[in-house]
């Protein structure tokens, strides 16, 4: 949506969103929203894990340091 505002301008970006599956228009700088992890079945400790990896993926932190974070060993997590 970002590039269509860009390029085309903020309503055409909207009429975009209105005729796709987005429900609205995100900037670019904005955290891409996720599902809890009651609404996915998968348990807090993976979630957290999945939040850690998302905000490092730049640089990603060993699983061992990731894991002591969360609570569980390496192992687990792996």
């Amino acid at each position: 949506m970002e590039l269509i505002g860009e390029h085309l301008g903020e309503e055409a970006a909207l009429a975009v969103c209105r005729h796709t599956i987005a429900s609205h228009w995100r900037s670019a700088s904005d955290r891409q929203w996720t599902l809890s992890a009651d609404a996915t079945g998968i348990g807090k400790a993976l979630a957290e894990v999945i939040c850690i990896m998302e905000e490092h993926v730049e640089n990603p932190l060993p699983l061992r340091d990731i894991a002591k974070r969360v609570g569980r060993s390496q192992r687990q997590i792996e």
